[in-house]
């Protein structure tokens, strides 16, 4: 069952796993010294930062923290955080019982919501742990050639590791058969990418000038 208030018209790195945003939320930035506080309400008790490990894309270097909850002995939460000012980037939660993730965006706190994780190859190939894919990426051959393959799925890493990457076609355009008036638009599509993999993306259509 999708949770959210508008789901989106998306997949992950396999089509039909579901996807949901959740925009509940008000927009509202976590900073560093928030961190702490935001990870245990949203875990409801104790947690320890385990592994880390760094990374970097075109626009900045980041750090990524694995959290690791109550007694758990595998990690649960990733904190991704700007290396330059420490300051957090987004927050990944998995919940490897109900195959569902849930990636909160740390400037605004949407939230988007990926079920049927057992269905995907990626997720499935490195187990749930998403330090996996940051050192496949980090391998000097993928930082020579820009990219890497992992069950058949090519992830390039040259470019956002965490963003929202927008893209849009040709302008279209329909004419109204009673007053001939013309009204243009383009679809487009945001890209989710988290961890250099598009888990989910949102369709919309975008209202233009016609030509």
């Amino acid at each position: 069952m999708l949770i959210g208030a508008s789901v989106i018209v998306g997949c992950s790195s396999e089509e039909g796993v579901s996807t949901a945003t959740d925009n509940t939320a008000s927009a509202h930035r976590i900073y560093q010294a928030d961190v702490n506080d935001y990870i245990s309400n949203f875990y409801g008790t104790t947690f320890v930062f385990t592994d880390s490990i760094e990374t970097s894309d075109k626009d900045r270097d980041y750090i990524i923290r694995a959290v690791t909850v109550g007694t758990d002995t595998e990690a649960r939460g990733y904190l991704v955080s700007d290396a330059a000012d420490n300051e957090p980037v987004g927050f990944i939660d998995i919940d490897h019982a109900n195959h569902v993730m849930k990636m909160v965006d740390m400037a605004t706190e949407e939230m988007d919501v990926i079920e049927d994780l057992d269905e995907d190859p990626v997720f499935t190939e490195i187990k749930g742990n998403l330090i996996t894919l940051v050192e496949l990426g980090n391998a000097p051959e993928a930082q020579s050639r820009g990219w890497y393959v992992i069950v058949e799925v090519i992830v390039e890493i040259g470019d956002n590791f965490w963003g929202d990457i927008p893209g849009c076609g040709s302008t279209q355009v329909e004419t109204d058969p009673l007053t001939l008036e013309q009204h243009c638009y383009k679809n487009c599509t945001i890209k989710k990418k988290r961890f250099w993999i598009t888990w989910s993306s949102t369709d919309y259509q975008q209202v233009v000038d016609c030509p």
